[in-house]
């Protein structure tokens, strides 16, 4: 109990008063968003300030929500919603809702990436921490029939998709919107010894009005091919359906 409360009463005044050369009333952030990772991330949770205890100097324990999240490499997470000061704090959680705690901050994003939605992939540190990378993921961003590359692989890829050459650097990047139709074939390229080595080529499906992204990682072994995640998402209504 002792340290839940220190636990706590860190996260309260990190909150209140900001990290080191933050103002004292940091900007306010509302926005949805999803969540992906390079690998599963168990017990991960954001803290989120409750309206009401907004205007307080030093908020206290019982001023704050635990909100624990299920993120994967399978694909997206739910739609997750963010209101309060900035900045948005991951943290790692222990024991079991309604009984949760924290015990240590292993993220923070300071802002979004767009008011409409937010993609944040979480890519872990040798710390346990984790690099975030936002991505704007709204409607004119990212809209329904197209499809989006992103290479979290470490090393410079490219490849075609119908046709359409791209190509990625080594830093976690994605291409921009490509349209496509109710197939695509879709190549991955990688450079092994100075030669070029195909270790993805296939042609996909698309039913109505999915989009598709096309997620690059790590292999599990050094020499191994790279991996291919395809993250399909039906667009209804202007909302996100993951297949």
């Amino acid at each position: 109990m002792k340290f839940f409360r220190l636990a706590f009463g860190l996260l309260a005044l990190g909150v209140s008063r900001g990290l080191l050369g933050q103002p004292d009333h940091p900007p306010i952030l509302d926005f949805d968003f999803t969540l992906m990772a390079s690998a599963r991330v168990p017990d991960l949770a954001y803290v989120q300030l409750k309206p009401a205890a907004r205007t307080k100097r030093q908020p206290e324990a019982a001023d704050f929500e635990i909100i624990p999240v299920r993120v994967s490499s399978q694909g997206r997470s739910d739609l997750y919603h963010y209101a309060g000061p900035a900045p948005l704090r991951f943290v790692r959680t222990a024991g079991h809702a309604p009984h949760l705690s924290v015990r240590r901050v292993v993220a923070i994003l300071e802002s979004a990436a767009s008011t409409q939605r937010t993609l944040i992939v979480l890519m872990p540190r040798e710390s346990g921490d984790f690099e975030l990378l936002a991505i704007d993921d709204g409607a004119a961003a990212f809209p329904a029939g197209c499809a989006r590359v992103l290479n979290l692989t470490g090393e410079g890829v490219y490849g075609s998709l119908d046709g359409n050459e791209w190509m990625l650097p080594a830093a976690p990047k994605l291409t921009a919107p490509i349209a496509i139709d109710s197939s695509v074939r879709f190549g991955v390229t990688t450079t092994r010894r100075g030669r070029p080595i195909v270790v993805f080529d296939q042609t996909l499906a698309v039913v109505g009005n999915e989009q598709l992204l096309l997620v690059l990682l790590a292999p599990y072994r050094p020499g191994a091919d790279i991996r291919t995640r395809v993250v399909r998402d039906r667009i209804v209504e202007g909302n996100l359906e993951e297949d």
